[in-house]
């Protein structure tokens, strides 16, 4: 058989590919290396215990964002809460709580701050407005990133819509600088946020970047069953529609031959199918293809070579009283081996029967951290920077939750790059995509439109930053794009 489309990687990028495809008819095969559907928005059981292994938040899922749009376009039924405050940071012992409501969040974050109050709500309002209008901008571009300026001239409706481009080019710190907001304390706050949504800080991540991810924890929901339910519905529409999916199947070699391109995987199986959709990063790419494809991606793989990693610990305690969130980011300086100054701590909800028993909740605490740190190691120093890492997240946790003692921990599971790079076999263990900076515009950034004909690339190397919402956006603006050509 030759398959309509081959989708690499069953993340949510390639799920949600192919699942619009085979919506439309096509005869889609998705090949998972994983044992598990999700990628890094994937799971795993400890005893009673349902565990999201990296994202846990959702968001994105009013009817102008792209989960919601995908809901919608695909009648799935996915059970959810929202989450008011949706995320609480702790710093310098304050609580700071924010809340759907911008003037609520801005008081939240003058008074931790001492920043002018004033200032603050011209920021926000500012940044709320760039981020609906960077989504309109966005749902109306098949091409998912407009490529120049002159592309962003074509998409605007009036000629406002122009300096979205040069908020591309401009960084977050300037803006602060503007507004006159050099407070350090806010500077702190602000740099964590944006360092879990575009994984950079704002001397580096471009404004529009900013508004995105600042405006990101403002809607925030709770998926009953963990993270990985809308996965599953993915999953049912897909072969409800005929589409094909294929665990425990790696692909090990791309190769195409008079426009039809054949796909090996480890099992010693051959597939054929005339587009390929990867949902694998750019840096593994080059390593399971030959020329030109190996030759194409060698050269983005060096051009983007940095991203972050993660250092993740899961386990469960009993249910202690009500907590005003459900999402909670820690400030610390008492982080060694990571990369970050905080720690994003997430607890299931208590109704969620899905993921723990009554009467208990599972916690997850996730940071960055640099690859390259945790490789090459001997095995014992890597057990004990492992350990290390893991009993001061642990440290900081009891010292935040006081309700809880060290013994109300069962068991420890703790994920490092090596952990992420074994499970998702991506390169080096990156999750998150690649870092926005001003040096690296978005226009600039790899494209879901490859140089090699009929192959495409989805997810978080294509569209980086943002989570789940924005693979979900890339797969949706490769699907528009591919229908609207043919």
């Amino acid at each position: 058989m030759i398959y309509d489309f081959i989708v690499i990687g069953a993340g949510y990028g390639g799920l949600t590919a192919a699942s619009l495809l085979a919506a439309q008819g096509q005869k889609v095969l998705c090949l998972e290396a994983h044992s598990k559907i999700g990628g890094c928005a994937s799971y795993f059981r400890k005893k009673d215990f349902l565990f999201d292994a990296g994202a846990t938040t959702l968001s994105g899922i009013q009817e102008h964002q792209p989960i919601g749009k995908l809901i919608r376009e695909l009648d799935l039924e996915l059970n959810y809460t929202k989450i008011d405050p949706g995320i609480i940071v702790s710093y310098k012992q304050k609580l700071i709580r924010r809340y759907a409501d911008q003037s609520k969040w801005v008081s939240e974050l003058s008074q931790a701050t001492n920043s002018p109050k004033t200032n603050l709500e011209k920021l926000f309002n500012k940044l709320a407005q760039i981020d609906q209008r960077a989504w309109s901008l966005l749902s109306r571009n098949p091409n998912l990133i407009p490529r120049d300026l002159w592309s962003f001239i074509k998409l605007s409706k009036n000629i406002k819509d122009i300096d979205l481009g040069i908020l591309m080019l401009k960084d977050f710190q300037s803006m602060l600088d503007s507004h006159q907001l050099n407070n350090p304390d806010l500077k702190n706050i602000l740099n964590e946020i944006l360092l879990i949504s575009t994984q950079s800080y704002s001397p580096e991540v471009p404004i529009m970047s900013a508004a995105l991810g600042l405006e990101y924890p403002r809607e925030v929901y709770y998926s009953f069953g963990g993270i990985s339910e809308l996965a599953h519905l993915l999953v049912q529409r897909f072969t409800q529609d005929h589409g094909t999916l294929m665990l425990r199947q790696k692909v090990t070699n791309i190769h195409s031959s008079k426009n039809i391109y054949h796909i090996q995987t480890d099992k010693g199986e051959s597939f054929q199918a005339r587009r390929v959709i990867a949902n694998i990063p750019i840096w593994n790419i080059s390593g399971i293809s030959s020329n030109p494809v190996q030759k194409s991606f060698s050269k983005l793989s060096k051009n983007f070579d940095k991203a972050w990693s993660a250092f993740t610990c899961y386990f469960s305690v009993p249910e202690k009283g009500d907590l005003e969130s459900l999402y909670y980011q820690i400030h610390t300086d008492n982080l060694v081996n990571c990369g970050s100054k905080s720690i994003f701590v997430s607890f299931s909800h208590p109704d969620d029967r899905k993921k723990s028993p009554e009467g208990y909740r599972c916690v997850t605490i996730s940071t960055h951290t640099p690859a390259d740190h945790w490789h090459n190691l001997e095995p014992e120093k890597y057990t004990a920077l492992k350990q290390e890492t893991q009993d001061q997240i642990i440290k900081i946790f009891l010292e935040s939750f006081l309700q809880y003692q060290a013994s109300d921990i069962e068991f420890v599971i703790s994920g490092t790059p090596k952990t992420f790079l074994h499970y998702t076999k991506r390169h080096k263990g990156y999750v998150g995509g690649i870092p926005h900076s001003t040096s690296r515009p978005l226009f600039l950034l790899p494209n879901h439109i490859s140089d090699i004909e009929n192959l495409y690339l989805v997810g978080d190397t294509s569209f980086p930053g943002q989570g789940i919402a924005s693979v979900i956006y890339s797969a949706q603006s490769l699907i528009n794009k591919i229908s609207t050509d043919t």
